[in-house]
C-alpha cells in the first residue's frame, strides 16, 4: 500500500461555519477544502444577497482560504424580488431549512407550507439557484402530532417528489442524506435531483449508538439532524457514496457545538463537528472498500462541482499513511471520533 497519496483539493457543498468567536475556531479545519457551501441558518439568518455579502466577508476575514458559495434561506418573509437581488449579490442556493429540523431554523418554512411558495422557487429556477434541502416532516399534517426522528426523512419524501414533479429543470439537492428509502428517492429521480453525503452518516455509528431503548439521547457528541439511523440505513448511505454515481458527492454539514450546548440533558444541541477528521475518515472508508483515489477525487472534487455547474479545484492536497489520535476536543469543541486512532492524516 502506498504510504502517501495526492489528490485533487476536495470541496464541502454542506458547512456551517458560525459566526464570530465559533467561527474562527473552526475556519481553519475547513482550508483544506476548495469550496465551501455555508449554510446561513445563524441568529439571526442570513436571508437576504446583503446578508450573504456580509457573511460573506465575515468568514474570508476569518481566515478562509476556500471559496464560500453563499446560501440564503427559505422564510416567511422570502419574495421572488429578494432572491432576484441574491442572484445579482452571487448568492448560488436557497436554503429550506424547515422550522425546528436544525440549529437557528425558526424562521424557516414547513414542508406542508412550500405550496406558497412556489413563486419563490420558481424565481430560485429563473435565476440558476439550487435549492438545497433539509428534508423532514416535523409534524404529520392532520392534528399536527410530532413526528419521531427517526421517520421525518423518509415522512419527507411525498413533499420533496412534489417539488421535482412541478419544477422539472429545477436543480434540487437533498443535504444529509441518511436513509435508504430517500438514497434510494434519489437513484430514481430526475438527473437535477442530487445529494449530499455525510462522513458521519456512513457510519462507523448508527441509531443505536446515540439513543437508549426510550428514544433518550445517550451520546450527546453523536446527536445530529438528521439522526443516524438503522444499519440497513447507514450501509444504504455508504454504498450510495461509493457508488460512482455523480448524483452523491459530499457535503460534511460540519456543525460544531460548545460543550455546554451539547451537554443540556435531554435536549442537546444537534450537529456534528466533523470537519477535522472528515476527509481522512472517508478515504479509510473507501479504500478499506476497494475503492481508488479517483473515486475518492470524483466524490470529493468532481461531482458536486459539475452539478453546481462550478469549476473542479485544480490544486491538490496530499495524505499520509500515518496513524494518529484524534484529540478529544479543539478549543472546547469536540470532534466527530474523538480518540479515535485513525490511520490517514493530511499532510500540511
Amino acid at each position: 500500500m502506498k504510504r502517501r497519496i495526492t489528490i485533487t483539493r476536495p470541496d464541502d457543498f454542506h458547512c456551517h461555519l458560525r459566526s464570530d468567536e465559533m467561527m474562527h475556531k473552526v475556519i481553519p479545519f475547513s482550508n483544506h477544502f476548495g469550496k465551501v457551501v455555508a449554510m446561513g441558518n445563524l441568529t439571526p439568518p442570513i436571508v437576504t444577497g446583503q446578508d450573504a455579502v456580509h457573511y460573506k466577508r465575515q468568514i474570508l476575514d476569518a481566515g478562509a482560504t476556500f471559496e464560500p458559495i453563499m446560501s440564503i434561506m427559505l422564510t416567511k418573509e422570502t419574495k421572488p424580488s429578494i432572491i432576484y437581488d441574491a442572484w445579482k449579490m452571487g448568492v448560488k442556493v436557497l436554503k429550506l431549512i424547515p422550522s425546528g429540523t436544525s440549529t437557528g431554523s425558526q424562521q424557516g418554512v414547513a414542508l406542508q407550507a412550500l405550496p406558497y411558495y412556489y413563486h419563490v422557487i420558481e424565481k430560485a429556477l429563473k435565476c440558476d439557484l439550487i435549492f438545497s434541502g433539509h428534508w423532514e416532516l416535523m409534524n404529520e399534517p392532520l392534528g399536527g402530532a410530532e413526528i419521531s426522528e427517526y421517520q421525518r426523512e423518509a415522512r419527507a419524501i411525498p413533499y420533496l417528489l412534489e417539488v421535482v414533479r412541478l419544477f422539472p429543470n429545477l436543480k434540487i439537492v437533498v443535504e444529509h442524506v441518511s436513509t435508504a428509502a430517500m438514497v434510494d428517492c434519489v437513484i430514481n429521480a430526475p438527473q437535477n435531483v442530487a445529494a449530499t453525503i455525510t462522513a458521519h452518516h456512513i457510519g462507523p455509528y448508527q441509531w443505536d449508538d446515540v439513543f437508549d431503548k426510550c428514544g433518550n439521547v445517550t451520546k450527546p457528541y453523536l446527536y445530529c439532524k438528521p439522526v443516524l439511523k438503522s444499519r440497513p440505513d447507514v450501509d444504504a448511505v455508504s454504498k450510495a457514496a461509493f457508488s460512482g454515481n455523480p448524483k452523491f458527492f459530499f457535503g460534511s454539514d460540519s456543525a460544531p457545538h460548545p460543550s455546554d450546548k451539547k451537554l443540556l440533558g435531554k435536549s442537546p444541541a444537534a450537529g456534528i463537528f466533523s470537519a477535522p477528521v472528515a476527509i481522512s475518515w472517508l478515504w479509510e472508508c473507501f479504500i478499506n472498500n476497494g475503492k481508488t483515489a479517483k473515486d475518492f477525487e470524483k466524490f470529493t472534487a468532481v461531482f458536486g462541482s459539475n452539478f453546481y455547474g462550478l469549476p473542479v479545484n485544480t490544486d491538490t492536497i496530499t495524505l499520509v499513511l500515518k496513524a494518529w489520535q484524534v484529540p478529544s476536543e479543539y478549543d472546547g469543541v469536540v470532534p466527530f471520533l474523538a480518540r479515535k486512532e485513525l490511520n490517514w492524516k493530511i499532510l500540511d
